[in-house]
């Protein structure tokens, strides 16, 4: 079940409860509440550790990728990549997004991006070999995806962006 789905139905059912515990059942509600009445229901919301680490990691610096958290988890996960290596490919490549160009927190090809959304998952769908660009193959291991993304040029890039990934998770 989705997480949005099993909130939605702990909150139906505390408010099927909380009204049957007052003695009204909500089919038979007549419409007429106390607009001074204060209700306490409690919410229960599952939320995935992962986005947790990721929006944890950017907001230490008050970075602007950490709202797009659920999103790089989302994006790893249609991918089949590891959930913290689209953020720390922006950490180094523009500080979380707060250095980028054209929404372009990844310094992909230069490219211009709509928002930060557009671009997780243009370059999760690119890096993951799932579109035009052939540089990637699906099924790299995270070290030859990096080694492709940047190591050529900077033989020391992995290491870097792997480091960041060990600290997101801590």
């Amino acid at each position: 079940m989705s997480t949005k789905r099993s909130a939605s139905v702990i909150v139906l059912t505390a408010l099927t409860i909380y009204g049957l515990g007052k003695g009204k059942q909500l089919d038979n509600f007549d419409g007429d509440f106390d607009d001074d009445a204060v209700v306490d229901i409690p919410v229960i919301v599952e939320v995935d550790d992962r986005v947790l680490a990721v929006e944890e990691y950017f907001k230490k610096w008050d970075l602007p990728l950490a709202e797009y958290a659920e999103t790089f988890v989302e994006v790893a996960d249609e991918n089949g990549l590891d959930f913290r290596l689209l953020p720390a490919i922006a950490m180094i490549e523009s500080t979380g997004g707060k250095r980028c160009l054209g929404n372009n927190p990844f310094g992909f090809l230069y490219r211009d991006f709509e928002n930060f959304d557009e671009a997780i998952r243009y370059v999760g769908k690119a890096i993951a070999g799932k579109s035009t660009h052939r540089a990637w193959k699906e099924g790299m291991t995270t070290e030859e995806i990096l080694w492709v993304y940047n190591g050529t040029v900077n033989p020391n890039y992995p290491s870097k962006v792997l480091s960041v990934m060990e600290r997101i998770e801590e």
